[in-house]
């Protein structure tokens, strides 16, 4: 997702960035606690926010950043 990103296809980078947090969610509910675990969902979010934020979508970017800070609480 990031590379996509950084070439501007921000449809299929959020695609990618969706599918990895999905995986991720998925481990995490497996063993709520594995720190990294934790900490690569938390990135999921970021990754997704930051994809927002270039679209435009600073709400959505918002909203990802909200929950990764939650999720690192």
């Amino acid at each position: 997702g990031q590379a996509l990103t950084g070439k501007g296809e921000l449809e299929t980078a959020l695609e990618r960035h969706r599918a990895a947090f999905k995986i991720r969610t998925d481990l995490w509910a497996a063993d709520r606690n594995d720190d990294v675990i934790q900490s690569n969902l938390a990135g999921s979010h970021r990754d997704i926010a930051r994809t927002h934020t270039q679209r435009g979508d600073l709400q959505g970017a918002l909203a990802e950043y909200q929950s990764a800070i939650a999720i690192q609480e």
